[in-house]
């Protein structure tokens, strides 16, 4: 990319954000500090206690923005040399309260409530720490522009209990699990949260309000916090994987013992870089990916980063088009990540061997960001990412430049280039990426549209891109009313689409879909859409259309979430001799969860998609049919200590007179037992075992020749070391 364009983009930027008023901040929280921690029997009580740091007067962000909380809560904020403490007692009917035992961060349909903290106080990022009123955690990073980090894992302590009145809960957050600035005295941007499932209700104090752009800008400041560091903040995880493993089946069986040791580490750079490094990293997984579907897909599916020591810090890297995406990175064996921020400057950078790649043996992977603050939320960086595989003289090389700004209390603007080159062997290559949004967010009328052009020759070896060689127009504009009283919290419209050219200027998609949405108190949910588009496909054109009817409903001891589809598709893989075609499609989807008590949870998932000849609905007129059925059951002893097992099952069975996709029948059986004490330190023990049938003619359920092609018995045990 030349010089020029990234002066602009600076320019236009800095430009931009000079108009955007300067808001009113709301009132802050002076934090005293204790000698002793504060002890969760001493809140009890549903009479507020006269303690200073006492904060109440909790107001809706949702359903209706701005009101006072239906139920009362007050929080208690204090610090000692080591730790902030944030105690919620939180006024309800305990048989109502929504809570039970299960994993870390898998309590997203319970009752909550949450700490979330500005430490640099640069109203752009926040630490959220979160749990249900039995103490399950999860934890994220919330950062202006991007969607929330959830893959973020820190060591923290959190108590919690049932009272009479409703719940309690205890936080202790140790400052070593954060970052901030050396000053000798702080303040922070903080807000707290409650969250009531069954009233659809989250309410927040101070406010953050929907009718104001930006999340993190909102917060209050939470003053008095002195003679406080992170420390070193030394860690080491050693893990070791001890599995036994049998492949194929007949006379092709393989046996194969891994015996896998590896180390990761991390240390605090001064108060606000922290360097992590690993050997022969810890990437097994201990649950396979969410089933999606796959067969006839036009484009690449994404299945999201899990890999431990790739999640964590993840949205230092993310740009709108995403020249970086961690899971390109296919058998990693070592290196080092470097994170953090001085002032208005944050720097990343990621250095890592990859053992397997798609055109070569191995491969360096290497990325590194700079981005520079500035105005209320806005920003502008640059990243550059390197793949090289100097054995057999291939690279590719992106760098890119993007920004984003906020004008006024309700619009935000973004854009992104970038540039990349490519050395094959005889051959090289180069092309450009362009991103341009600008965005609404307010409480009643939502307004988004978004420009990208991707040229015919960009390439992103680290990235993820679904296509290139396209100028994609989209829009999206809603609206919601929400009715004061009455058993509808919201409902609205949506219209969005887009259009996409070719670089030749040739019309290869297009979309329009109108939408209708409406939420009901009890975590009730019906959605009905219709769209019509197009598409071309080796060089046919094909006009589509398709309706959509969704209905969510949540209760403290069951959930059902189902989805029906009909319109047409294209046959993207015919049978030979016969070209792509249009035709009938049905697709359904329908997940049930039961959860009898605070230790069980069964769910059930099930995704069918069915082709047909258009005109014609019968068996015989079959193009393809592809279901999909997970089946998960969870048993929690404690916090620590769970069980979980689950069942996947998938059936593709096409009609070879027009289809060319393979038939198969895989099933597998997958148990876990867990001790998961902290986010370093754990065992687990498993099993898994796949299994195909001797007949592919007969529903492998039901069959009664089944063979197992591969299983494995594994126990991966890892410990921190937090110095």
């Amino acid at each position: 990319m030349s010089a020029p364009c990234f002066r602009t983009l600076a320019t236009v930027l800095l430009v931009v954000a000079s108009l955007a008023p300067a808001s009113a901040q709301p009132p802050g929280v002076q934090v005293p500090r204790v000698a002793t921690a504060p002890e969760l029997n001493t809140f009890r009580s549903p009479e507020p206690l006269p303690r200073p740091g006492l904060v109440s007067d909790f107001r809706q962000r949702e359903p209706r923005d701005g009101r006072p909380a239906t139920l009362g809560t007050t929080a208690y904020l204090s610090y000692d040399q080591e730790r902030l403490y944030a105690v919620f007692v939180c006024i309800d009917d305990p048989a109502k309260v929504r809570a039970r035992l299960s994993r870390r961060e898998a309590a997203q349909a319970d009752d909550s409530v949450s700490l979330y903290l500005d430490t640099f106080h640069d109203r752009r990022r926040a630490y959220v720490f979160t749990s249900n009123p039995l103490g399950v955690q999860s934890e994220s990073i919330k950062t202006e522009g991007q969607d929330d980090d959830d893959s973020f894992d820190t060591l923290w302590y959190s108590e919690a209990s049932l009272t009479p009145f409703g719940y309690v809960v205890k936080m202790a957050i140790p400052f070593r699990s954060l970052r901030f600035s050396g000053e000798p005295t702080q303040t922070w941007g903080i807000a707290l949260s409650r969250t009531i499932q069954r009233l659809n209700e989250e309410s927040f104090w101070p406010l953050v309000s929907k009718r104001a752009q930006g999340f993190v800008l909102q917060f209050a400041d939470a003053r008095g916090l002195e003679r406080i560091a992170p420390g070193a903040n030394l860690q080491v995880t050693p893990y070791g994987v001890f599995a036994d493993a049998r492949t194929g089946a007949g006379g092709d069986v393989v046996f194969d013992s891994t015996r896998r040791l590896g180390i990761d580490a991390k240390v605090g750079l001064g108060s606000a870089f922290v360097l992590d490094a690993t050997v022969n990293p810890d990437f097994s997984e201990v649950e396979s990916d969410t089933p999606q579907v796959t067969v006839n897909e036009r484009f690449e599916v994404l299945f999201p980063e899990r890999r431990t020591f790739f999640v964590e810090n993840a949205g230092y890297f993310a740009t709108p088009v995403p020249t970086f995406f961690s899971r390109r990175i296919l058998d990693p064996g070592g290196g080092a990540r470097l994170t953090g921020k001085a002032g208005s400057w944050l720097a990343a950078g990621l250095a890592m061997n990859d053992r397997e790649t798609p055109d070569t043996d191995a491969a360096t992977a290497l990325v590194g960001t700079v981005r520079r603050e500035f105005g209320r939320a806005g920003h502008i960086g640059v990243l550059a990412t390197l793949r090289d595989a100097a054995g057999v003289g291939t690279a590719n090389r992106v760098v890119s430049a993007d920004g984003r700004w906020t004008i006024g209390d309700r619009w935000a603007v973004a854009g992104q280039l970038a540039r990349s080159g490519s050395t094959r062997p005889g051959a090289r290559g180069s092309g450009t990426a362009m991103f341009a949004a600008i965005e609404r967010d307010a409480r009643h009328l939502d307004i988004s549209a978004q420009y990208t052009d991707l040229s015919p020759g960009f390439d992103a070896d680290l990235g993820f891109i679904r296509r290139v060689d396209m100028r994609q127009v989209e829009h999206a504009l809603s609206y919601q009313w929400r009715p004061d009283g009455g058993p509808l919290v919201k409902y609205g419209p949506t219209f969005d689409g887009y259009r996409i050219w070719s670089h030749a200027g040739a019309l290869t998609d297009w979309r329009a879909r109108p939408r209708f949405e409406m939420e009901f108190v009890g975590q009730t949910s019906v959605l009905v859409d219709h769209a019509r588009s197009f598409e071309s496909v080796g060089g046919l054109d094909f006009d589509k259309q398709r309706s959509t009817m969704e209905v969510e409903v949540e209760r403290a001891r069951w959930a059902i979430a189902a989805g029906y589809e009909i319109g047409t598709d294209v046959n993207r893989r015919p049978a030979a001799e016969r070209r792509p075609h249009l035709v009938d499609r049905r697709a359904a989807e329908i997940e049930l969860s039961l959860k009898p008590g605070r230790y069980v949870a069964l769910s059930e998932t099930y995704l069918r998609t069915h082709l047909y000849q258009r005109g014609a609905v019968d068996g015989s007129r079959t193009v393809l049919a592809n279901d999909i059925l997970r089946s998960k059951l969870n048993i929690h002893v404690s916090r620590a200590l769970s069980i979980r097992a689950i069942v996947d099952y998938e059936r593709v069975a096409p009609n070879p007179v027009f289809s060319a996709v393979t038939r198969r029948q895989p099933m597998s059986l997958d148990i876990l037992g867990a001790f998961e004490l902290n986010p370093g330190t754990a065992v687990y023990v498993g099993y898994v075992d796949r299994l195909e049938p001797e007949r592919t003619d007969v529903a492998l359920p039901w069959n009664p020749a089944v063979r197992s092609v591969g299983r494995q018995a594994f126990v991966k045990v890892s410990w921190l070391f937090r110095y």
